[in-house]
């Protein structure tokens, strides 16, 4: 005998980026899925970042090392 023990195969039809960063996908079969989460840095003196070209940048010891986590209510990433 068949057996099925999950859901029907679903596409992408809708995502949100919550206040967390943490990016959710909802599916056609209603089912939702945690897909990623945005992360931030930050530098001492962004003015010491390098300009690498196509809005890329490089850090510098003059920039200092960044500074990297995670979106939300008094942080100071960006």
């Amino acid at each position: 005998a068949l057996k099925q023990d999950g859901y029907t195969s679903g596409q992408l039809t809708a995502f949100s980026i919550n206040p967390d960063g943490t990016i959710t996908g909802t599916y056609s079969n209603e089912q939702t899925q945690l897909l990623g989460q945005v992360v931030l840095s930050s530098f001492a003196n962004p003015n010491g970042l390098e300009p690498m070209g196509e809005n890329v940048w490089k850090e510098t010891q003059a920039s200092g090392a960044a500074l990297t986590g995670t979106p939300g209510p008094g942080t100071q990433l960006g």
